[in-house]
């Protein structure tokens, strides 16, 4: 019996050997909350065999040895002051990123161990790349140094330059860009025109520009075995897409076979709390509320004015309130208020004397709250946020509040509107909805990462209408061929009648 099982586990070891592959994976953003999500992936492809190299703006939770990690300590250089470029509006924002995300790419490269990997590219050999594709990167031209196919991966949803790489509808009419707090299929006329405008500023204006300046950086960097590809042969590489959004969270959408919707991939079973924390939280007589703007967004960065309002509503509740402020002190704030620089989120939603979670809307947080069943109040400050919070208030298990509009009569109104059973009542019913799926999504990236390496890419589910320019998409080259066409022959049609009655009256004379 001893030997039947050695030499299962023997046999098993030496398939996992041969079905094991070499990924690289791409991880470039800062931002800890996105990092979380490809960090369940990678471990889960570990775990399966594969040989993982990463390059990851913050560091792996714990190691593991099928993983070799290069970590890009300049990732957080130059991030941007969220609180402050949201009072811009869209474009400046976007813009902003973008420039941010030039800055960080060049400090990125300059680490050895990411020199390495471009200049010694022979002595490596990669099946398949993992690239983080919130929008396009030059960050793909690794595709072309490895010759391999590339699976881009996003924490949160993608915009539209994306969803058209990958052949999906992109009707700004129906679809806006991920930052408009829009409803899909049903914008009224001013937000049509706003969607409309955005994405033709965006496609004809800041996208080539970022491309440019994208190429022209990308051409320094990295030594290209074949100098003349071409930007779309570049892109062509890319065979799906990961988003890390459940359908039902974001706006249904058509889309291609070689789009996958994930969601919910960083969510676990909570961890018991221990400590200082635990006994703050068991000891609360009246319940929690816990505020905190996410990773990206700094509590400590609000203005003044908006810290009173948040403290003098608290001051009234019955409530103990605990704030995730990213600074020692936080002046004038009562004894109900307690504030910390962390706080263990995730563990700490699913403890029952928490009532609410007051959030910025990230995606993460959202599935957080809907696995642990926390009503919400969203305050969203820059990209997908806005949908987010809209969406958390159109499915009843939460409110949305601009910041710009916050009083001390509106946030408390909200609070004890969302503290009503109702609201727990529909987030434990959509909790259902989200999860009633035949694999989890953790599964389903496995699979089809797998898929990629089994079958080198998956061409096979490109739409071939992606690459089709404007004007054909759209049909205009067909529409102004029809209309030259009938106006040609309405033309032929009058100069013939006005023939036919010039001869009739010569033959009279």
């Amino acid at each position: 019996m001893v030997k039947i099982l050695f030499l299962v586990a023997f046999t098993a070891s030496i398939v996992t050997q041969l079905e094991s592959a070499n990924i690289l994976g791409i991880f470039y953003y800062p931002s800890y909350s996105h990092q979380i999500v490809y960090q369940r992936l990678v471990k889960d492809l570990a775990n399966r065999g594969h040989h993982l190299t990463i390059l990851t703006a913050d560091k792996m939770d714990s190691k593991h040895p099928n993983i070799s990690e290069i970590y890009m300590e300049s990732s957080y250089e130059g991030n941007i002051n969220f609180v402050e470029s949201r009072k811009s509006g869209g474009l400046k924002l976007f813009y902003d990123l973008l420039m941010a995300h030039f800055k960080r790419s060049e400090l990125q490269m300059e680490n050895p161990k990411v020199k390495d990997l471009i200049i010694n590219h022979k002595n490596y050999h990669f099946d398949v790349i993992l690239l983080e594709y919130l929008f396009k990167s030059h960050f793909i031209h690794f595709g072309e140094l490895y010759n391999c196919p590339i699976i881009g991966i996003s924490a949160i949803g993608v915009g539209i330059p994306v969803h058209e790489l990958m052949g999906n509808q992109v009707n700004p009419l129906i679809h806006s860009e991920i930052m408009f707090p829009y409803q899909h299929g049903r914008m009224k006329f001013k937000e049509r025109v706003s969607s409309f405008i955005y994405y033709f500023a965006t496609k004809f204006f800041l996208q080539p520009i970022f491309e440019y300046v994208g190429w022209e950086q990308a051409k320094k960097m990295f030594i290209l075995k074949n100098s003349s590809v071409t930007a779309q042969e570049l892109e062509d590489r890319v065979d799906l897409v990961f988003v890390n959004t459940n359908p039902l969270l974001d706006y249904v959408r058509p889309i291609t076979p070689n789009t996958i919707q994930l969601g919910f991939m960083h969510v676990e079973t909570p961890k018991p709390i221990i400590g200082e924390l635990k006994e703050y939280l068991d000891s609360s007589q009246n319940g929690i509320i816990y505020m905190s703007l996410g990773s990206n967004v700094k509590s400590k960065d609000l203005t003044p004015e908006t810290k009173t309002i948040f403290l003098n509503v608290f001051r009234k509740l019955s409530y103990d309130v605990l704030w995730k402020f990213e600074d020692d002190r936080l002046a004038n704030k009562s004894d109900n208020v307690k504030i910390s620089k962390w706080l263990p989120q995730t563990d700490l939603l699913a403890h029952p004397n928490v009532k609410l979670f007051i959030t910025q809307g990230g995606l993460m947080s959202l599935e957080e709250s809907i696995d642990r069943e926390m009503p919400m109040i969203g305050i969203p400050f820059l990209l997908d946020q806005y949908q987010n919070t809209l969406k958390v208030q159109e499915e009843g298990f939460g409110l949305s509040l601009d910041l710009e509009d916050v009083t001390e009569a509106s946030l408390h109104n909200a609070i004890t509107e969302v503290m009503k059973p109702k609201y727990r009542e529909n987030i434990k019913r959509f909790k259902k909805l989200v999860y009633d799926e035949p694999m989890t999504s953790r599964e389903k990236a496995v699979f089809w990462t797998e898929y990629v390496i089994r079958n080198k890419g998956a061409k096979n589910l490109k739409y071939p209408g992606r690459l089709l320019p404007f004007y054909q998409k759209c049909g205009l080259d067909v529409i102004a061929t029809i209309i030259l066409t009938v106006y040609s022959f309405s033309k032929l049609l009058s100069y013939l009648r006005n023939s036919v009655k010039s001869n009739k009256k010569l033959k009279i004379l």
